[in-house]
């Protein structure tokens, strides 16, 4: 339909600017920018978050690990606004449910048995992706005391076997639990839903040339239904075109209009 064609077009232009210029969406510099590394970085155009709705997301992996960032965008055809709907660390998990895990950047915690990670949830209302916890853990057999000298507490470890979680709401006070309340808390956020398999690309890729192609041929059929179809209408011939270049009109220009090369 013709609200996807000019969406897809517009995730086009902003693949573009973020291989080529190093830009988000909302014209920010991706931090660390290298043109030689560029091609590395990810995206991919899919309905995320099943709302009927194709939206794009940016992967950039090619910078340090503070700065890695993936975003989720969708582009708003009454606004003509590309709006953000989640921006993380780029080692993303997203559920079929609407909830999202990303493991944290680093892991500062008292363990190696389980890497931290935060939790959102996808709003219908606001169309974007709301925080709502992050989860840690400790294992007092790596460490009997925290970085503070803090003894492991036992008190929280019901089943005794050397591992509890800490679990902090958006907003709320870091909850400890052992093993059975915090598989339960779990599984009340994943339901058994299951991870989406996102198909991510690079710019090597030859899927945007295609939604290009398409925006310049729902171009051509609003104008002609409007005008007609102008032989001698020039832009018509770029948009009719696969590939042109100016160079291709150089004769033309010069014996009909008089320009100058």
């Amino acid at each position: 339909d013709e609200a996807t064609i000019i969406r897809r077009a517009k995730y086009a232009d902003a693949v573009a600017r973020f291989y080529y210029a190093g830009e988000w969406p909302d014209g920010t510099i991706l931090e660390g920018f290298n043109w030689d590394e560029m091609h590395e970085n990810q995206y991919a155009i899919c309905d995320i978050d099943s709302d009927g709705i194709e939206e794009l997301i940016l992967s950039d992996t090619q910078t340090s690990v503070a700065g890695m960032m993936e975003g989720i965008f969708q582009y708003d055809i009454e606004t003509g606004q590309m709006r953000q709907e989640f921006l993380e660390y780029p080692a993303v998990t997203y559920l079929s449910n609407g909830y999202v895990e990303v493991l944290w950047a680093h892991n500062q915690g008292v363990t190696t048995d389980m890497w931290p990670f935060n939790v959102h949830r996808y709003d219908a209302q606001t169309d974007t992706y709301e925080y709502i916890a992050s989860v840690d853990s400790w294992n007092k057999e790596e460490f009997p005391e925290d970085y503070d000298g803090t003894p492991f507490p036992d008190e929280y470890d019901a089943d005794g076997d050397g591992n509890i979680y800490y679990v902090r709401p958006n907003g709320g006070e870091r909850q400890p639990m052992d093993n059975a309340e915090f598989e339960a808390w779990r599984n009340g956020i994943e339901q058994g839903a299951a991870p989406i398999n996102v198909t991510y690309r690079t710019d090597n890729d030859d899927t945007l040339k295609s939604y290009t192609d398409a925006y310049k041929k729902l171009c051509y059929q609003k104008y002609t239904q409007v005008y007609g179809d102008a032989v001698g209408d020039l832009g018509l011939r770029f948009l009719q075109a696969d590939a042109v270049d100016v160079q291709d009109f150089k004769e033309e220009l010069e014996n009909r209009y008089g320009l100058s090369f």
